[in-house]
């Protein structure tokens, strides 16, 4: 190998270390978008602590802490989405007699594809 190689090289990894870098999921961690009747209701980064209610038909209170969301009260017949406990990275939170969705929206990946 040449000179010229290794110099191409360098160029190529500190390139791919500023795209990295650059990347605002991984800047700023993940974001918890949420949807209300197939629309985009909120989205919040997931790194701050915030308590909110989502109301459509029924009424979610969801808590975002610590990396994670989860739905701590619903009014919702059978309250599955409270059962369904805390959600980080990967995975789906679903009200379905609210049509209320929550997921992660950004750069971590911890290989679960449906948590429930």
């Amino acid at each position: 190998m040449k000179k010229g190689d290794y110099i191409i090289g360098v160029l190529i990894l500190a390139a791919a270390a500023l795209l990295l870098m650059a990347d605002p999921a991984r800047a700023g961690g993940d974001l918890v978008k949420i949807t209300l009747e197939g629309r985009e209701y909120a989205v919040y980064p997931s790194s701050e602590r915030m308590e909110f209610d989502v109301t459509g038909r029924y009424a979610n209170h969801v808590v975002i802490e610590g990396g994670g969301v989860r739905v701590a009260r619903s009014d919702c017949p059978g309250k599955e989405c409270v059962h369904m406990g805390e959600l980080r990275g990967a995975g789906v939170i679903v009200c379905l007699p609210n049509r209320m969705v929550i997921t992660f929206a950004g750069g971590r990946d911890d290989g679960v594809d449906l948590v429930t």
